[in-house]
């Protein structure tokens, strides 16, 4: 079971990951993706099920703090979450998104960059906020 900073953590963590992503995909960026999307059809869904969405974002943050807390080894700091989610987003978004350009038509190389790099930018904040509030827990429970 995740101890209450850890939780604290994964909440912090899924409202970054869930309505950074919102509002990356679903407004700032929607118009950039549709004009990059690559030659296969018929693979969006008509109506996106916000509950998988939401379970989806869930699990990475519960990764990411989880994976967080033993890497910093009871250091916290902004900086060093931020590296974390950083490697972390540079792992799945570059990583990820370099094997799918490889293996499929869904986006084009600028697609898959500009995916790459939003997921260091939305993992890194998501580090940092987790490094904040376990820092934060941390000093709490140490005093009292």
């Amino acid at each position: 079971m995740p101890s209450v900073s850890n939780l604290l953590a994964i909440v912090a963590g899924f409202v970054i990951i869930f309505f950074g992503n919102y509002l990356f995909y679903g407004v700032l960026a929607a118009g950039f993706f549709e004009s990059h999307m690559g030659s296969a059809t018929g693979v969006q869904k008509e109506e996106v099920s916000m509950a998988f969405i939401a379970l989806g974002c869930l699990v990475q943050a519960y990764v990411l703090a989880t994976l967080y807390s033993k890497w910093a080894n009871g250091t916290y700091t902004p900086s060093g979450g931020f590296q974390f989610g950083a490697l972390a987003g540079l792992l799945t978004g570059l990583g990820l998104g370099f094997v799918m350009y490889g293996t499929t038509h869904l986006m084009d190389l600028t697609a898959h960059l500009v995916d790459g790099l939003w997921y260091v930018v939305l993992y890194g904040l998501a580090g940092m906020a987790m490094a904040a509030i376990m820092n934060k827990t941390q000093a709490d429970s140490e005093r009292e």
